[in-house]
């Protein structure tokens, strides 16, 4: 998905026209229009802006997809997978269970210089799983905050001092 049908759907979800987004933007309609057709790409200070103006789990993972040169989840769209909070979580939990199961069975003690060429392969299918896991889980939680009308925003920020307290994070994110 590219940013312009993100902005579209976007819209269609809030109810927002183009207007309205050129508003709280502070860009010109046409601009909206060009995008949502394909003509232009959003500068990315627009699309951080829109991130701050439009609290939609939904847009936030396509933009953050988007700009992230694929370092990021995106949004499971294909046609082997039905948009439900029910068809998510199951594979979700699918993709959780085997990824533990290769962790279990692969041993990371070893130094990485240490390692042969089969410990790197193995090493590599749970990095392949992990990702499965992590695609799951990501559509999961934005499924879930969307239907339920949770604020992603607001719960990564109470979620931050917990995260500092236990040494996971430091410093100003």
């Amino acid at each position: 998905m590219n940013f312009g049908q993100a902005l579209k759907q976007l819209r269609a979800r809030q109810g927002l026209t183009q207007e309205q987004v050129a508003h709280d933007l502070n860009i010109s309609k046409q601009l909206v229009s060009h995008v949502e057709t394909g003509r232009r790409m959003l500068h990315e200070e627009i699309a951080r802006k829109s991130l701050s103006c439009y609290d939609d789990p939904i847009y936030a993972m396509n933009v953050m997809y988007e700009f992230s040169n694929g370092f990021t989840a995106p949004q499971l769209t294909g046609t082997s997978i039905e948009w439900h909070r029910l068809c998510i979580k199951e594979i979700a939990v699918r993709e959780m269970e085997k990824a533990l199961g290769i962790l279990n069975e692969i041993n990371l003690c070893k130094p990485p210089k240490e390692t042969d060429q089969e410990e790197r392969k193995r090493i590599a299918s749970a990095v392949d799983e992990l990702l499965d896991t992590e695609i799951a889980i990501s559509n999961m939680k934005v499924i879930l905050a969307s239907e339920y009308s949770i604020s992603l925003r607001k719960h990564m920020s109470r979620k931050i001092p917990d995260w500092k307290k236990k040494g996971w994070i430091r410093g100003q994110i």
